[in-house]
């Protein structure tokens, strides 16, 4: 998978994250992962091939971990729109 492949399903991925809906509790703790099975399968593929290529993120990293807190869903489309825009060789935001 190249680059701009990476880029594309990081960013399909992502978006289908940010349709998903919140997965907090009202007391703000993460819930187990709601996500549909192929999109967590989609999610963890894409994840390999970052570590891969030396793309080991602590955001997505903290997607299921019980040893730290969980990254929030918000978290990790966020991440993974930043890491397909690095990927594409865009220029972070000043906002992000």
């Amino acid at each position: 998978m190249d680059e701009t492949t990476l880029a594309e399903e990081a960013r399909a991925i992502a978006q289908e994250l940010a349709s998903s809906g919140e997965d907090e509790s009202a007391d703000g703790k993460i819930r187990s992962r709601s996500w549909p099975a192929p999109l967590r399968k989609r999610f963890v593929e894409l994840r390999t091939r970052f570590v891969e290529r030396a793309l080991n993120d602590p955001v997505l990293s903290r997607f299921y971990s019980h040893t730290v807190a969980q990254s929030s869903t918000e978290e990790i489309a966020n991440q993974l729109l930043a890491i397909a825009g690095q990927l594409r060789g865009e220029q972070p935001s000043e906002t992000s």
